[in-house]
């Protein structure tokens, strides 16, 4: 936890709050709201709240920002390729990117369904050993 310090924050045109006023405000310290610039020292605090983040979340972060991207993205460009490319109409066009996005939140509740499962588990290592060594072996080297 940071030190107590006062700092002065813009408020909000929507609600009269910031969201980095809630944050700070959680974490104990006193927020002046009196609009009256000082944002030289918010900044400074806000990076060092956000600096007593573990440095590997800015990964994490990316990561994320580049799946969901990439999944916007693919949304997008797999509309126009069934349209333009493979002349569906627009009913199968969109039906086909519909089915695109419940495989991509599907597939993951599949995967972590049969991951917890002890007996899929235990019988495809037990029957496939070498699959998976040389999966694995493939997949690094």
């Amino acid at each position: 936890m940071m030190g107590n310090s006062s700092i002065v924050i813009q408020p909000d045109a929507e609600n009269g709050e910031s969201l980095l006023a809630s944050l700070l405000e959680a974490e104990g310290q006193h927020v002046n709201n009196d609009g009256g610039g000082g944002g030289g020292a918010a900044e400074s605090n806000c990076m060092e709240y956000f600096s007593a983040f573990p440095s590997s979340i800015k990964y994490l972060v990316w990561n994320e920002f580049c799946e969901w991207f990439s999944f916007f993205s693919m949304k997008s460009i797999l509309a126009l390729y069934f349209l333009e490319h493979l002349h569906l109409s627009e009913n199968e066009s969109t039906e086909s990117v519909h089915l695109f996005i419940m495989a991509c939140f599907a597939t993951p509740i599949l995967g972590a369904f049969l991951g917890d499962c002890k007996w899929v588990c235990m019988v495809s290592f037990q029957k496939f050993p070498f699959v998976f060594s040389l999966l694995f072996l493939r997949l690094h080297f």
